[in-house]
């Protein structure tokens, strides 16, 4: 049989050639695999018949059934070949199954709610940050907003610049905080843990990012609006 390589220790010590009982029978270690821990009990691998062997199942029955097509096939044809045949039985393309998991995963256990909320509290109190930065430097440099002002620059150019200054905090806080995630991820990447970043977190981060800086200049841009160019003078 093959095992986890990160299980060796919980199951005993096992290296290549090992010899262990395995629910009655005598069975060799053949290899081991690395990072297939589900969050459940790590997978073992056995030959087909041997594995019926060892769980007692009846040779008319089996759990799953993984398909390989020829090179070019269209899935969706195939699946849809297969199910006609066998229309008792689930018939799921990876894309499919992949997406079933997922939505298990984040809607029947506490992955998805604990995640969500995370997040979300996360771009809330980061909103909260930001609005109240942006406000302070108003605040800070109300008379240069002021002079500004007198020497003929609008509401809307004041606002352009702010908006403009906090897409550029966004753009290099994202790129900075995606960096170092990035070195995270690959310092604490092990069979028990790998934190995974598909490419669209890439590219919809700073998108995120700069949004979520635009509406925390919102409160700014009120209180640029209520400027007054003769406080200069005063």
């Amino acid at each position: 049989m093959i095992f986890e390589d990160s299980e060796r220790d919980k199951l005993g010590g096992l290296n290549l050639g090992s010899v262990r009982e395995v629910n009655g029978h005598r069975t060799v270690v053949g290899g081991f695999t690395w990072g297939l821990l589900p969050f459940a009990p790590s997978y073992a691998f056995a030959e087909y018949d041997y594995a019926r062997v060892l769980l007692g199942t009846p040779s008319d029955e089996t759990s799953f059934v993984l398909v390989g097509i020829a090179a070019g096939a269209d899935h969706e044809a195939v699946a849809r070949a297969l199910q006609a045949r066998v229309p008792a039985n689930q018939v799921l393309s990876a894309s499919e199954f992949h997406s079933r998991v997922l939505r298990y995963l984040l809607k029947q256990t506490g992955i998805g709610a604990t995640t969500g909320t995370s997040t979300a509290f996360g771009l809330l109190i980061g909103l909260i940050i930001v609005s109240l930065s942006m406000f302070s430097a108003v605040i800070d440099n109300i008379r240069e907003f002021g002079t500004l002002k007198a020497i003929g620059c609008h509401n809307r150019d004041l606002a352009v610049m702010l908006l403009a200054q906090s897409s550029v905090y966004a753009l290099l806080g994202s790129l900075i905080g995606l960096r170092m995630v990035s070195l995270m991820a690959q310092g604490m990447h092990s069979p028990k843990f790998a934190l995974v970043l598909p490419w669209q977190a890439y590219a919809g981060t700073p998108l995120l990012m700069v949004l979520l800086c635009g509406l925390a200049s919102m409160l700014a841009l009120l209180r640029i609006r209520k400027i007054e160019p003769g406080m200069v003078f005063r």
